[in-house]
């Protein structure tokens, strides 16, 4: 198979040493990492949408990022490189996909490969949205050992093998490897391997430059016997690995006591120390699976970072023909460990996202089916809301009866193979929350296009709302005191709303009817323009809904007046 169609790991010491920068050229089609939200937003979603005083929509509470810990989740499906190796699009129905990024912080795609090089559908998908991937550096058994007698046979060798590493993420545009030695090492060799650690974040640093990599390091052989021995705690048998890189990413068998030892040890690094909960439950804290909520708890409860594992049980372990069921379990697992979680939003002009997860049982074009066959890339994944959908009962995997307010569509889609259906879940909720976000144009540009393509699957009233605040405020203070203003925008039963915090000065918004289309394959796009006189940012965009409303939101493209020309021709270019 073609080099250039393809993702593969590297298998062998010969291979890694052997590699050269002009093998594949698919390196080419890797995006840049997108700018996030400098605060989040913890435990983000409709039921805590607004003031119960007064009824009222209210910005969601922000939070700085340096002052929460943080969430790697480590891909491990059946082996690594199966439909998601591919480059371009494959013909596979139900594949499992991951949507819920706005939650996490680190990705790490796993293999039992020698160097893990993570697919280009995972890296441009994490990366859309501001999330760093990374690869894996993993020895094991017999065969392990002797590759890492090699390595740190002399300095030189450590010094190439891990320029090598270097290179190949700075190529493949990752960023960073978790390091896994899952073989007893000669005692004599573990200052080297501190230092093979060590180097390798160094090397990192000097070839990515302003990339911000990550090296992390996985809690296994000990010092100083070498032995391969999980501590599944941070203590003086594994603190010279952390000393040295980004973080330690913990084994699943602890307890209480050893997160107890761990914060200890760790200072004023607690954030650093990545708590491994298994999915599958293998000896693991809570016991994995609709439980893994009960680690979680723990976890944040000592301030520390989390390592979700395996997260793909709830697509192995769907009912076999119900691909149904991969969603129903992914929302329920997901839900349940919202709460401590903290979500973060885009901050890059322009956005455009049709809500797309990087799949679809047809692919459309402008509401038109263009292809009557199913198709997967996760490098065509558009931005996936910053929330899980409301649901009834997180106890049971079953949700064929639950309403939720946000849910997949892929019958129908504007562009790509699937787009959001919202409607009101009765959960006693008054408003809902898609998207958090911190749109902001160039200083002095205070005008902002918005487009929108939609549909009513249900008729009834529906409310789409953007929340505008002044672009430097960060912190909450005294939110239900400070200065609102708003303005609607109402036809065909949708209203468009703006509802402006803390900022003083007139808001102008209108519809620019000469853009509007209708009977677009039965979806219509409506076209605004906010202005306002003060610098502001786009905050958060929200939505509400009568009853019995079920409406279909299947784009949406922001961009500000300053760029609006070259903007314009970079979103129809994605189309």
């Amino acid at each position: 198979m073609e080099k250039n169609k393809t993702c593969f790991p590297l298998g062998s010491y010969e291979d890694v040493l052997d590699w050269k920068c002009n093998d594949v050229c698919w390196a080419e089609k890797v995006i840049q990492i997108k700018a996030r939200t400098s605060y989040c937003h913890k435990s983000y979603g409709c039921l805590k949408s607004y003031n119960p005083v007064n009824n009222k929509l209210v910005p969601f509470e922000k939070m700085k990022r340096n002052l929460v810990p943080k969430t790697l989740v480590c891909h491990d499906m059946k082996g690594g490189y199966l439909d998601d190796r591919f480059v371009d699009d494959t013909e596979v129905t139900n594949p499992y996909r991951f949507f819920h990024w706005s939650s996490i912080d680190v990705f790490v795609y796993f293999s039992h490969h020698l160097v893990t090089i993570p697919p280009i559908g995972w890296i441009n998908s994490g990366h859309l949205h501001g999330v760093k991937v990374l690869g894996t550096f993993i020895t094991e058994s017999e065969s392990g050992r002797e590759i890492c007698e090699r390595i740190l046979e002399s300095k030189q060798q450590t010094r190439v093998f891990s320029k090598k590493l270097a290179e190949i993420c700075y190529h493949y545009g990752f960023d960073g490897y978790l390091i896994n030695i899952e073989n007893k090492i000669n005692e004599r060799s573990m200052n080297d391997l501190v230092g093979l650690v060590k180097m390798l974040k160094q090397d990192l640093k000097n070839l990515c430059g302003k990339r911000e990599t990550l090296v992390i390091w996985y809690d296994s052989v000990i010092i100083p016997s070498g032995e391969l021995k999980w501590q599944n705690k941070l203590n003086q048998h594994n603190k010279a690995f952390f000393d040295v890189c980004d973080g330690i990413y913990l084994n699943y068998s602890w307890s209480e006591d050893d997160l107890i030892e761990s914060l200890e040890c760790a200072g004023p690094r607690k954030k650093d120390v990545f708590v491994g909960v298994d999915v599958f439950g293998r000896n693991c804290f809570g016991g994995g699976g609709f439980n893994t909520d009960i680690a979680l708890e723990v976890i944040r409860s000592f301030g520390f970072s989390s390592a979700i594992f395996a997260p793909g049980w709830t697509h192995e372990l769907q009912t076999e023909g119900f691909k149904e069921d991969f969603l129903n379990r992914e929302y329920v697992f997901w839900r349940k460990l919202w709460q401590n979680l903290y979500v973060y939003g885009h901050s890059t002009l322009p956005f455009r996202t049709t809500f797309c997860q990087g799949f679809g049982d047809y692919r459309f074009k402008e509401g038109n089916v263009c292809a009557e066959v199913p198709w997967f890339n996760l490098s065509k994944q558009n931005i996936q809301p910053s929330c899980v959908s409301c649901i009834h009962n997180t106890k049971t995997r079953s949700l064929s009866n639950d309403p939720m307010c946000i849910s997949l569509c892929t019958d129908k889609a504007y562009e790509g193979g699937s787009c959001i259906k919202l409607s009101s879940c009765n959960l006693g909720a008054s408003f809902y929350r898609l998207l958090a976000c911190d749109l902001s144009g160039p200083n002095g540009d205070n005008v902002f296009y918005i487009t929108i393509a939609y549909q009513f699957l249900q008729d009834g009233k529906f409310n789409l709302i953007f929340l505008t605040e002044e672009k430097e405020v960060i912190e909450k203070k005294d939110i239900l005191k400070c200065a609102k203003s708003e303005v609607d925008i109402t036809k065909d039963n949708l209203t468009v709303s703006v509802i402006s915090f803390r900022q003083k000065g007139i808001i102008d918004f209108e519809e620019m009817s000469k853009k509007n289309v209708d009977h677009l394959n039965g979806w219509r796009k409506r076209t605004y323009k906010l202005k306002h006189e003060e610098d502001m940012s786009i905050r958060e965009i929200c939505f509400k809904s009568s009853d019995n409303c079920v409406f279909l939101l299947g784009m949406m493209d922001i961009y500000s007046g300053r760029l609006k020309q070259n903007t314009y021709e970079y979103l129809h270019s994605l189309s």
